[in-house]
């Protein structure tokens, strides 16, 4: 069996062919093309994009060595023109054939294995079966898989049989038993593989690794080859330059000025807190002076609710009090005592803050909520101080 066209021809973008079978779906038609470069999803690599006489591919299937290709509508002829996607395409070849790299030159250093493999719009991993990879071994993995690439090795691929492939250093065995298409890459990888592939190593370009992740039994690698590999590098260049503009600092010298710049954030919040607590101890001085009960309410403040918070602790450290200290800046109110108060906060809180349209609750020292308006914030503050004066 020869192979299929979009594996002998990966660079093909764009031909002139029939539809030879139609299958209409509830969404659309299923055709089957007399000559068909559009790759189907298989072997961790998506599917092809492109067009059919101009309408968008919707989908792309194999059954049964049928490739099988969604449209909307039919076309009027049966005589069509199709278009591959090429940037999707290159960017799928680059990326498989820069796996396969990979996989070789982890398996033949550090005799790690690959168990997995996805091609993603937005990220392409290998999973490879250690846990004890270091930053140095994968950077030294990058290295001689570039250094394939720069050999610009020749790629080629064939369909051998059973018998064939024990003549072959397969890097492992194959999972089918017949028609089994064979990727070689220079006279050291060799595996079974339907995906698309370069002709020569040079025509990846670059393989950047960019991250490890450790899973459970295996250490995920992410990387960028190609076209996706320099646009990477592009944006990281524009960002890098935009930071050394506003930092005013050169890219040699960003992670000193950002250092320089998160020590003195966390001085000036230190400094911040220093004169929150303060503040808050004012501010609870003054309310228990102009309070004419054990229940000491505040107008809906500004401040968020960690302000409220500190409030709060301040004014129970000073006295047998119930607070009711509602914060307008995040919809949230706090009710809380120091546990001598015969109030349970949180029975008072399950009774009414759903009619206020909050969600919240507590125990009975301490209960909190969060409303969708300040309106319900403030209708609610108000509810609560009655029931609370009831009770005492």
């Amino acid at each position: 069996m020869n192979e299929k066209l979009y594996q002998a021809h990966p660079y093909t973008k764009e031909w002139d062919t029939h539809i030879v079978n139609k299958i209409e779906d509830k969404d659309g038609f299923w055709v089957e093309l007399k000559e068909n470069y559009f790759y189907p999803e298989g072997g961790g690599q998506p599917s092809d994009k492109g067009t059919i006489e101009n309408q968008e591919i919707i989908d792309i299937k194999e059954e049964n060595d049928i490739t099988y290709i969604k449209i909307k509508e039919l076309p009027s002829n049966d005589k069509v023109r199709c278009e591959l996607d090429f940037e999707t395409r290159l960017a799928h070849t680059q990326h498989h054939s820069g796996q396969h790299i990979l996989s070789t030159v982890f398996k033949d250093i550090y005799d790690g294995n690959t168990v997995g493999f996805h091609l993603g719009e937005d990220n392409v991993t290998v999973d490879i079966d250690r846990l004890d990879l270091t930053d140095a071994q994968i950077e030294n993995v990058e290295s001689i898989a570039n250094d394939w690439i720069y050999r610009n090795l020749e790629v080629k691929t064939y369909v051998v049989t059973k018998e064939d492939i024990e003549k072959l250093p397969m890097r492992r065995p194959p999972k089918v038993d017949e028609n089994i298409r064979i990727v070689q890459i220079g006279d050291t990888e060799y595996s079974a593989c339907c995906g698309t592939h370069v002709k020569r190593t040079g025509e990846i370009g670059i393989i950047k690794i960019w991250k490890k992740e450790k899973q459970k039994n295996k250490t995920r690698i992410y990387f960028r080859a190609g076209q996706k590999a320099l646009k990477d590098y592009n944006e990281a260049q524009e960002l890098l330059g935009e930071m050394s503009e506003v930092l005013g600092a050169g890219r040699s010298e960003l992670l000193i000025k950002i250092d320089k710049m998160q020590k003195e954030v966390k001085q000036c919040m230190k400094d911040m807190g220093d004169i929150l607590k303060e503040f808050s101890s004012i501010e609870g001085e003054k309310a228990i002076n102009n309070a004419t009960s054990k229940v000491i309410t505040i107008e809906p403040c500004e401040r968020d609710f960690a302000y409220v918070q500190l409030l709060a602790q301040d004014i129970l450290a000073k006295g047998e009090y119930v607070v009711v200290l509602p914060s307008i800046k995040d919809n949230k109110v706090l009710v809380a005592h120091n546990g001598d108060m015969d109030v349970h906060v949180g029975k008072i809180f399950k009774e009414h803050v759903k009619a206020f349209n909050g969600k919240g609750g507590g125990g009975d020292k301490q209960a909190q909520a969060m409303f969708n308006s300040a309106d319900d914030l403030k209708a609610f503050s108000i509810k609560v101080e009655e029931e609370i004066r009831k009770t005492i």
